[in-house]
């Protein structure tokens, strides 16, 4: 920065190769100077022109020097000067500008003239040449110019001529860079920066685009944070967004009528509305369960999560947009595996396992998994450990089914569904293996332990809202609350759920709570139609899959419309599940002419077949209806309906709009 003129001090004349500057220095360092009388190297030097006065209203408009550019004659038989390298900014743009020699155009009028140096936006400098007179004048400077240096040319010039250093007098007047710009003059974007001294502390960005000598347009205004990563921002064209905790107030010290965060989360004075860490039940904190923290913390979120063999354990970003997550958040985990053989992490255990287990309960585990670097298809699967109160393990842990995890980059849910938690059992262990090759990674996203469910299914965001003076703690709701489920087509309309147990006192984590449906159903319908044209049963996957869990009852109800390519073309199903059911029993009646029904008993699975000729041709529906009630046995597993046509090539069409519903 220019270092001030000490009190009672003036500039002496320069020496060769030097110029006239505020400071005496070297042609890098030059500043705007008008000589007084005693200081020119000519006397005609020392008097303002009206140019003197037009560079310095520029520099207020903030078109000037920002560094360097000082202009000097090159001592040698040339007529030229030298400018040195630098920068300039034209109002709204920054210019570098390299060392250049520019030659002084020859006088031979017979009088004096003076010429201008200046650089325009190519950042190439020019010199303007003056008209000469008895008492001349500086040329104007043109439109989106700075003007540097004025050059005293005396008649007779030419090619050869030595300039005189004294001949040289700066005009640059410094201005600031923190108005950093891009874009063309009169119509460029704009920016001004505000930094703490203090790294630790946050920036403050104002950005637009101005036209010239018009007023800013979609203006800008950032605060981020000393990483540089945005924390708020508003934009001209509308709209607030933050990156982490949102509060609207009357004043700077409160009150706050409306607070939300970044995942959900909004309280409306006396009405709080919030997301989840996952479904009803799920047991995991939010960093264990979507691997995420806020904007201001930025530090890996495991969670519960660590190493247990063969791997190292990071967090990755997706980025913007966060849609490839089965969380629709942003961050996940990341496994690399450092020895060959199976990777295994797994949340806290012993006396530091997850409490609030409560003996004979249902609990289902989920995970979802990808390759990252993967040359091939590997297996995954998860595992349960149970604990006592006092971090004691029951038993063995307990293996759950194994999945493969193809190389597409694509997740894969791996489940493990309808585990009951032993007699003492009070803290629970999850566990994810996932068998790879050296070197390889695998990420992993949207882990759950549910408690009282039989499926295993992480899908958020989950919506509830309560009633209360204050907004809750984090996980933290209270008995009475509400839960909407919108995490999949297949449920029409919004699923209500409501808290049973649970309160909002600290620790308040998600295992204290439970929900339970207003409804005692779940529905799912089919959003497309589903055609079979093999004699081959196939299930109407996934749609009408039932997940079921071990020692629990089912009452499972198909509602289906069915269209046949022919008169002629028949159709059969059946119904499949868990080996070694304590008990299946079902009816089912579908149309065989227009007025009559025909009814069937279904006693055991696999076993029970059903055939039908349709009666009519389509576009004509038939109507079946199947209820079957389950009392299953030890085996975990998966009730489906299978449907086949009777005649080959000729298409059985499951319609739009079929359901089932299991309660």
């Amino acid at each position: 920065m220019p270092v001030p003129i000490a009190a009672g001090t003036r500039p002496r004349p320069p020496a060769a190769g030097q110029v006239i500057t505020a400071r005496g220095s070297l042609v890098d360092d030059a500043l705007f100077v008008v000589p007084n009388a005693p200081d020119a190297a000519f006397a005609d030097q020392a008097q303002l022109d009206n140019v003197d006065l037009q560079v310095l209203a520029a520099s207020a408009q903030g078109t000037g020097v920002v560094w360097g550019c000082g202009v000097v004659t090159t001592g040698a038989a040339d007529g030229s000067v030298i400018v040195g390298a630098g920068q300039v900014r034209l109002v709204d743009t920054l210019v570098t500008v390299a060392r250049t020699t520019v030659p002084i155009v020859a006088n031979a009028s017979g009088l004096l003239r003076y010429d201008l140096v200046v650089i325009p936006v190519s950042g190439i400098p020019v010199v303007v040449a003056g008209t000469p007179a008895a008492t001349p004048e500086f040329p104007p400077i043109p439109p989106y110019y700075v003007a540097v240096a004025v050059v005293r040319v005396a008649n007779g010039h030419g090619p050869t001529t030595v300039l005189a250093p004294g001949a040289v007098v700066s005009k640059s007047v410094r201005v600031s860079n923190r108005f950093v710009t891009t874009g063309a003059p009169g119509q460029a974007g704009t920016e001004w920066l505000f930094q703490q001294t203090d790294p630790a502390k946050v920036m403050v960005r104002l950005r637009g685009a101005q036209w010239a000598g018009g007023p800013f347009a979609n203006t800008f205004l950032e605060v981020d944070d000393y990483l540089d990563a945005p924390i708020a921002w508003v934009s001209g064209v509308g709209g607030v967004g933050v990156n982490d905790d949102l509060y609207t107030a009357y004043s700077v010290l409160g009150d706050y009528p409306f607070k939300a965060d970044i995942y959900g989360f909004q309280w409306r004075k006396s009405q709080c509305s919030y997301a989840f860490d996952g479904p009803p039940g799920n047991m995991l904190d939010w960093q264990s369960a979507c691997h995420e923290v806020y904007q201001a913390t930025r530090a890996p979120a495991f969670g519960m999560w660590g190493v247990v063999a063969a791997c190292t354990l990071a967090t990755f970003d997706f980025a913007l947009p966060p849609t490839a997550s089965p969380t629709k958040y942003r961050r996940g985990l990341r496994l690399t595996n450092t020895t060959g053989g199976s990777m295994w992490i797994a949340t806290f255990g012993g006396a530091a396992a997850l409490g609030g287990v409560v003996p004979g309960q249902v609990y289902s585990l989920v995970a979802n998994v990808r390759s990252n670097s993967a040359a091939a298809a590997r297996n995954a699967n998860l595992r349960v450990a149970w604990f006592d109160s006092g971090g004691t393990q029951i038993g063995t842990d307990i293996v759950g089914s194994t999945v493969s995890v193809p190389n597409t980059g694509v997740f894969t849910t791996v489940g493990m569904a309808g585990q009951i938690a032993p007699a003492l059992a009070a803290k629970v262990q999850m566990q994810i293996v996932v068998a790879s090759a050296i070197n390889e990674s695998h990420d992993v996203v949207g882990c759950g332990i549910m408690k009282g469910t039989s499926e295993a299914k992480f899908g958020p965001p989950f919506v509830a809202q309560h009633l209360d003076s204050e907004p809750p703690v984090a996980n933290g709701s209270i008995a009475g609350d509400h839960w909407y489920r919108t995490d999949t087509t297949l449920v029409p309309g919004k699923r209500e759920y409501v808290q049973t147990v649970g309160t909002k006192a600290a620790p308040a984590h998600p295992e204290n709570q439970i929900w339970v449906p207003l409804d005692s159903s779940d529905v799912k319908r089919l959003l497309t139609d589903v055609s079979f044209t093999s004699t081959t049963l196939a299930p109407v996957t996934p749609y009408f899959d039932v997940s079921v869990a071990a020692n629990e009852q089912y009452e499972i109800e198909y509602l289906l419309a069915i269209t046949s390519a022919a008169t002629t073309t028949g159709w059969q199903f059946s119904i499949t599940g868990p080996a070694s059911p304590v008990s299946v029993l079902g009816v089912c009646e579908y149309q065989s002419s227009a007025t009559a029904w025909t009814t069937a008993t279904i006693q055991a699975f696999a076993a029970f077949t059903a055939t039908a000729a349709a009666y009519v041709a389509t576009p004509s529906q038939i109507l079946v209806r199947i209820t079957v009630v389950l009392v299953n046995g030890v085996n975990a597993g998966t009730v489906a309906l299978n449907v086949k046509t009777a005649v080959a090539a000729s298409a059985i069409v499951v319609k739009q709009g079929s359901t089932t519903t299991v309660s």
